[in-house]
C-alpha cells in the first residue's frame, strides 16, 4: 500500500479507503511511518497487539480467532474484514483447479447441485480477488447446466 500497489481483502480495502481520504501519500510526510519498519511490527505482533497469520500465499488475516490455515475457503476470504490480500496466487490456482474439476465432472456426467455449488462459489470468489487486484482474465463462462443447479442469491457478474 505504501507503493501505491493494489490490495484485495476487506481490510486492504478499508486501509486504502483511509489513505485515499487523506489525499496525500500515506507515508511520504512521516505519518504512521512506523508501519514500514520491521521493528515496530515485530514489537506489536510480540506484544500481541496485532495477530497476523498467512492463510497462502499473498493472503493474510489479522483476526486472532480465525482457524482458517488449511482449506481455504476463498468465499469467506474476499471481503472478510480481516484479510490483506496482495496478489492473485492463490486465487487464480483456485479458480483453475475449480474450472479443471468442473470440467471433468461435466465430461464423466458427475455433476451434483452440491459440488456444482461448490465450484462455482470458488471461481466466483476467485474472480473476485483478481477484479479487485486489476489482474486481467478470461471470466469463466458457466453453461446452462450448472447455472440451473446453482442458487444465486446477489449477482455473480
Amino acid at each position: 500500500m505504501a507503493n501505491g500497489e493494489r490490495v484485495a481483502g476487506g481490510k486492504g480495502k478499508k486501509q486504502l479507503e483511509a489513505i485515499a481520504k487523506i489525499g496525500k501519500s500515506y507515508f511520504e510526510e512521516g505519518i504512521n511511518k512506523s508501519y514500514l519498519s520491521v521493528a515496530y511490527w515485530h514489537a506489536m505482533l510480540r506484544t500481541k497487539k496485532a495477530h497476523l497469520h498467512a492463510i497462502a500465499p499473498g493472503m493474510y488475516c489479522t483476526n486472532s480467532e480465525c482457524s482458517m490455515r488449511i482449506n481455504i475457503d476463498l468465499t469467506e476470504c474476499v471481503d472478510c474484514d480481516y484479510d490483506y490480500i496482495e496478489n492473485v496466487v492463490f486465487a487464480e490456482s483456485t479458480r483453475m483447479e475449480a474450472m479443471r474439476h468442473l470440467s471433468m465432472l461435466i465430461e464423466y456426467n458427475d455433476v451434483s447441485p452440491p459440488t456444482a455449488a461448490r465450484l462455482f462459489t470458488q471461481i466466483k470468489s476467485s474472480e473476485k480477488i483478481m477484479d479487485d487486484l486489476d489482474f486481467s482474465y478470461e471470466p469463466y463462462k458457466f453453461s446452462k447446466e450448472i447455472l440451473d443447479m446453482v442458487i444465486i442469491t446477489r449477482s455473480a457478474d
